[in-house]
């Protein structure tokens, strides 16, 4: 009698599926262990990326942002990627050196609220999300410039106040333009162009030497990887923000705050020193210097009134900003007036 094998089951090729794939994962996990120190080291450090994180999301919906899992796969991993993550909110961690916090014009409106004073000044990286309309007091240049001399008048015009500043320790700041800008800011742009051609052709990038408020400008590479990141992640505090907004105009900016005396630095291909002006278009002698430094007032508009921030006392003023002990000081903005 000539026996009959029986056939295979699907449970048993599931069986040798699974089987195979643990022969895969521990050959690939023995393979990585005998790597040396040092890259296995690197690879563990690379691990770890920015994370855009909405403000919205991270003060309302708890675990957010939980810590990443790759710093809780094992002890090296643990050692080489936890440090710098600190808890926030209801189970979230933020990683403020590295992580990306995004916010909108709604942060306007908290004049106060204790737990975003705390977080404030431990934020060192900062995209602002601005969707809405503008505001009628700074629609349009004329109407910026009377709304400073009437409010808050400066002995240094265009000088950023940092005591009144939402985030005092920024170091990177991106602002999202979303919609059309008025003419007389001068970013004209032909609207026939294709959405993408229009989007760098407006892309800037500026450096400003907070102490002797000295800025410089240049392109901005909008095939950075930060950057990307920020325009396919980022929104407002709605959900839907980017569907809503499918297709409009957005304009660009990269602030990267510099401490200390202003110095040329090394890489400055492509960067241009422009002056801090008044809006005043009659001041203006070169069309591109005008553009650039126009261009510049548009970012300082959003500095000086869409993430100003106004104390109910000079009191409270000083204690919600001084920055925690842990932390070295960049600014003198904690001192005792």
């Amino acid at each position: 009698m000539i026996p009959i094998r029986s056939l295979p089951s699907a449970a048993d090729g599931e069986a040798d599926d699974q089987s195979s794939f643990d022969d895969d994962h521990s050959s690939a996990v023995s393979g990585f262990t005998r790597l040396p120190a040092e890259l296995r080291l690197k690879i563990w450090s690379c691990s770890v990326e920015p994370r855009i994180v909405i403000l919205d999301d991270l003060v309302h919906k708890p675990n957010s942002y939980p810590i990443p899992v790759v710093t809780r796969l094992n002890a090296e991993a643990r050692i080489e990627t936890r440090e710098g993550y600190e808890p926030v909110g209801r189970g979230s961690h933020i990683h403020f050196a590295r992580d990306i916090l995004v916010c909108d014009p709604n942060i306007a409106d908290q004049s106060s609220n204790t737990p975003l004073e705390e977080l404030a000044p431990l934020v060192e990286r900062l995209a602002f999300w601005d969707c809405f309309p503008d505001d009628g007091r700074i629609e349009e240049p004329g109407h910026y410039s009377a709304y400073l001399e009437r409010w808050y008048p400066q002995e240094r015009p265009g000088k950023v106040e940092f005591d009144k500043f939402w985030f005092p320790n920024l170091k990177d700041l991106w602002i999202i333009k979303v919609g059309e800008v008025d003419r007389s800011w001068m970013v004209g742009v032909d609207q026939n162009l294709p959405y993408d051609v229009r989007l760098r052709k407006t892309a800037r990038q500026f450096r400003y030497w907070i102490d002797e408020n000295i800025v410089e400008i240049a392109p901005l590479d909008l095939d950075e990887p930060e950057t990307k990141a920020v325009l396919r992640e980022g929104r407002c505090g709605k959900e839907d923000c980017q569907s809503l907004n499918h297709g409009r105009s957005k304009m660009v900016s990269k602030v990267i705050f510099m401490d200390g005396k202003y110095r040329k630095m090394e890489s400055s291909e492509g960067w241009q020193r422009i002056l801090p002006w008044s809006t005043k278009v009659t001041q203006a002698t070169e069309k591109d210097t005008s553009e650039n430094r126009m261009r510049w007032i548009i970012v300082e508009r959003i500095l000086t009134f869409s993430l100003r921030w106004e104390g109910p006392d000079d009191e409270v003023t000083i204690s919600a900003r001084r920055k925690t002990p842990e932390m070295p000081s960049r600014r003198a903005i904690y001192e005792t007036r």
